[in-house]
């Protein structure tokens, strides 16, 4: 993946926190014109699937893959990265990893169903989703953005469909 590209921040750097603040300022996402490219784009998905996925993807991340498939990171890359990174890296990873995982299992819901007196049977089914896919290739996204995608979708899986995802 020689175009993936990390945005890396030194909170020693004298400009860390202009960097920081246009990273995540709010303004570029909170624009109806963003809403409404956003809800474009996932209608084109749904209507198109993979095609369009990958034409997007192609377009906005300035990526050339030519197949759904290759935009799944193989498990022996993560497994080459999570190597890679020192014992520390990977402690703050874990601690992380747990408390995101903490903070959304407190934000699961369950399904409710009843049936009122005339017969009528109304509800809510909460079905987990048994995949997400996380960009980490977005340029200017933080790491730890994507991390958080990860950890937040499985601490909302229920306890029959979670996948632990821990670090090896």
């Amino acid at each position: 993946m020689q175009w993936l590209k990390v945005n890396r921040l030194d909170t020693q750097q004298a400009n860390f926190e202009a960097q920081l603040s246009q990273l995540l300022g709010w303004e570029s996402v909170s624009d109806q014109r963003v809403q409404k490219t956003v809800a474009d784009i996932i209608e084109r998905v749904k209507l198109q699937g993979d095609t369009a996925l990958l034409q997007l993807t192609n377009q906005l991340d300035r990526t050339p893959f030519k197949t759904a498939s290759e935009l799944e990171i193989p498990q022996q890359k993560l497994d080459q990265a999570l190597a890679d990174i020192s014992h520390q890296e990977r402690e703050a990873l874990q601690t992380a990893a747990a408390r995101i995982r903490a903070y959304h299992q407190h934000q699961r819901q369950d399904s409710w169903s009843y049936v009122e007196a005339d017969g009528t049977s109304l509800g809510q089914q909460i079905t987990a989703m048994d995949r997400v896919g996380i960009c980490p290739w977005w340029e200017g996204k933080l790491p730890f953005i994507s991390f958080n995608e990860r950890y937040s979708c499985q601490g909302c899986w229920s306890e029959g469909n979670h996948h632990d995802g821990a670090f090896a």
